[in-house]
């Protein structure tokens, strides 16, 4: 029959069977499981992208409603700047009453000017 040693040598062939068949499922088990893994990422990736895209639009559809007031206030203070301007342009640079303007100024700034030194003359020297 058997020899002793031809049993141990039979239980170690039946246990190097035993786990090759074992990692062999478990390989199989573990490739399913990691492709079914990443089709439920990417079904994830998808649902993500969607839900972003659809914020986006959101956002972008509130800032387009929040910014039109500003929009046509910018717009009409824009033109009466513009308006400002060349009132100021037709009044004083064609009628030459521009240049009017500035003497007076100057002459109000000389006579400041000289007023201020007349105060100084007036007060007490300090010791």
């Amino acid at each position: 029959m058997w020899r002793k040693g031809g049993e141990v040598e039979t239980w170690i062939g039946l246990a190097f069977t035993g786990l090759g068949l074992l990692f062999t499922i478990g390989g199989f088990v573990g490739r399913n499981w990691r492709q079914s893994a990443r089709a439920d990422l990417a079904q994830q990736d998808k649902e993500h992208s969607d839900e972003l895209a659809r914020l986006d639009r959101e956002l972008s559809e509130k800032l387009i409603a929040l910014t039109s007031g500003f929009r046509d206030s910018f717009m009409a203070l824009r033109e009466k700047i513009s308006q400002v301007e060349l009132y100021n342009e037709r009044e004083f640079i064609s009628k030459d009453t521009f240049g009017v303007v500035v003497s007076k100024i100057e002459k109000s700034i000389e006579n400041l000017g000289l007023k201020i030194d007349g105060l100084g003359e007036r007060l007490p020297p300090r010791v």
